[in-house]
């Protein structure tokens, strides 16, 4: 059984619970977009800074300690756009 392990980062070894830890980080990170475009339309422009600045402080960790090393070990699970989604969409307008 794999572990998640952030010193070594040791990641998932099996590949099917690799594609399904992707895909559901991936639906995150959608959710996390409609979000912060909900906050924006119907929030005021400091709330919406401030919900932006929460959601790139845990999209961030999550790149970093889940996504990347999860696509280093199963680089065949990485999107094609990857340099351009995750916490990257989570941009102020």
């Amino acid at each position: 059984m794999g572990a998640f392990r952030r010193a070594n980062k040791c990641m998932v070894d099996n590949p099917a619970a690799a594609k399904q830890i992707s895909d559901l980080m991936k639906d995150m990170f959608t959710r996390l977009s409609e979000c912060s475009q909900a906050v924006k339309e119907q929030c005021s422009p400091e709330e919406y800074a401030a919900f932006v600045r929460s959601i790139r402080n845990i999209a961030s960790g999550i790149v970093s300690d889940v996504m990347e090393p999860l696509y280093a070990k199963h680089p065949v699970l990485k999107p094609a756009n990857w340099g351009n989604c995750g916490e990257r969409k989570l941009r102020r307008d």
